[in-house]
């Protein structure tokens, strides 16, 4: 009998689990995730196994109510420092924590990072007590926003700078759109975590201007080119600002 039980066969159990391998869904065995011979399962900050990061707990458990009143925050797909799974908590450093009124640091909004645009709604505090209602607690109007982010694949969290591309990154009952956030201490005069700052064009870490001009000249694109206008009178003036104005042409 052959491995596979077979009288004079050639079949082969490997793994012996009483599956002849050539009608073996998996010759080995089975991960937590169901993947045969595969890596197993994610550890998650609390200690549970998952397949996919974005399976795990919220690491920023939102324990205030709403109020009536918000700031939303719009996080870009541009970001690049975030994987799938990571974790955002939107804080407000002096905000009201309790029905008393005290202040301190309170998270006011979470979201988790699919690696598509994230919008959080970020509660903002109301003070009825003037009507013999509560106070509710929130963001204080006027104060920055403090976004911390759980990196769910190294089990850390970082308090983080970010770029806004709209709006002024406080609590202000509108919005606010970050397109980019470093998990990193940016140094002085730079504009990445690697030390970079803007060339002239504006981009960080650029090379500068790369369009070739007529002249022979680099330019961060065509319309920043000199004017060329080889038969134009020999006035003294920039010829540039009469072509913009509208005075002349090329």
């Amino acid at each position: 009998y052959d491995e596979c039980g077979a009288c004079g066969g050639n079949g082969v159990d490997a793994d012996n689990d009483g599956i002849c391998d050539d009608v073996d869904d998996c010759v080995g065995e089975f991960d937590f995730c169901g993947v045969c011979n595969g890596p197993g399962g994610l550890d998650c900050f609390d200690g549970s196994e998952v397949c996919d990061l974005q399976d795990c707990p919220s690491y920023y458990n939102l324990e205030i109510d709403e109020t009536g009143e918000s700031t939303l925050f719009i996080f870009q797909d541009s970001i690049s420092s975030l994987s799938s799974g990571d974790n955002l908590g939107v804080f407000d450093a002096n905000g009201v924590v309790d029905a008393a009124g005290n202040t301190g640091e309170i998270l006011v909004g979470s979201g988790v990072w699919t690696g598509e645009q994230l919008e959080v709604v970020a509660i903002s505090s109301q003070d009825l007590s003037e009507f013999g209602g509560p106070i509710l607690p929130g963001s204080s109007s006027g104060n920055s926003m403090v976004l911390k982010v759980w990196k769910a694949d190294e089990l850390v969290e970082y308090t983080v700078d970010y770029d806004i591309n709209t709006g002024s990154g406080t609590f202000n009952e509108l919005f606010t759109v970050i397109d980019e956030i470093y998990l990193c201490e940016i140094p002085e005069g730079a504009c990445d975590c690697d030390g970079n700052t803007f060339d002239e064009c504006g981009v960080c870490g650029g090379d500068g201007g790369e369009f070739l001009c007529w002249d022979g000249s680099f330019a961060c694109s065509e319309e920043e080119c000199p004017l060329e206008c080889a038969n134009c009178p020999d006035w003294d003036v920039n010829i540039n600002e009469y072509q913009n104005n509208g005075s002349i042409t090329a």
